[in-house]
């Protein structure tokens, strides 16, 4: 199941886009891996090679995070894992070539890179109904038109003129079936998943002090701060003053 979520990720328009920049600015190729190493293009045979060296592969199992390795060669290559539901799916891959060499600077900052960006593709791009996909490789086309509505949520939640009107009308699906297919597929109404996207926003938007409240209220889609206070409380049991005050200050010597 999870070479569907890898060939769905890898038909991303963002993530096709990037690979062909990395390609043309670092002459770097960008490859999706499986979680045995094997590459997603090739057939699933067990007596396939993998890309990667067994240590390379259980240590980013136990770990999560990206690794940097040299190959008998003396190639160096970076390897970043995919998670999807807090589960291990697969990996993103690129590495040196020899007429291309990168030194640690580079590779660092590569890595980081691409740990970014799979964290926003995954955040971003998939969404809850991608979890159906994960279970058993289908969606419906109620699910389909759904995901399309959520994507566009989750790109507009800063807008205050977000309403199931507007995403119905923009999606090209009627309103009330729009709002009877979240009540079915989310088990949630319109309202409760938008204002969710904006919580999620709005407590990362908290961690930076600069911001005042009613700069985060605006910048979540919200006219009134009030209102936005009494919704943020609703949804996380702290007003966002409290909340911020319990999110650690960030250690100035590594900004």
């Amino acid at each position: 199941m999870n070479d569907q979520i890898l060939q769905r990720i890898e038909k991303i328009s963002i993530i096709k886009h990037n690979r062909d920049l990395f390609r043309a600015l670092c002459g770097l190729d960008v490859q999706i891996l499986r979680t045995d190493g094997t590459l997603l293009k090739s057939t699933a045979s067990t007596e396939e090679a993998s890309v990667l060296p067994a240590d390379i592969t259980d240590k980013v199992y136990s770990t999560l995070e990206p690794q940097i390795f040299t190959d008998p060669a003396g190639l160096q290559h970076v390897v970043v894992p995919l998670i999807f539901q807090e589960e291990l799916i697969g990996f993103l891959y690129t590495g040196e070539t020899r007429a291309f060499r990168l030194d640690k600077q580079r590779l660092d900052s590569i890595a980081q890179i691409l740990t970014n960006f799979t964290q926003y593709v995954v955040k971003n791009e998939l969404t809850p109904l991608d979890i159906q996909m994960h279970t058993n490789g289908t969606m419906t086309r109620q699910q389909e038109l759904l995901n399309r509505a959520v994507k566009y949520i989750r790109q507009n939640y800063h807008s205050n003129s977000l309403t199931l009107r507007d995403v119905s009308m923009n999606n090209g699906i009627s309103y009330h079936y729009l709002s009877r297919i979240f009540k079915k597929e989310l088990d949630t109404t319109f309202a409760q998943f938008r204002n969710k996207v904006r919580m999620d926003a709005a407590k990362k938007m908290l961690k930076n002090r600069r911001l005042t409240i009613s700069q985060v209220s605006y910048a979540c889609g919200f006219d009134d701060p009030a209102y936005f206070c009494k919704v943020f409380k609703g949804a996380t049991g702290n007003s966002p003053s409290l909340f911020r005050s319990k999110t650690p200050k960030p250690n100035r010597l590594n900004v």
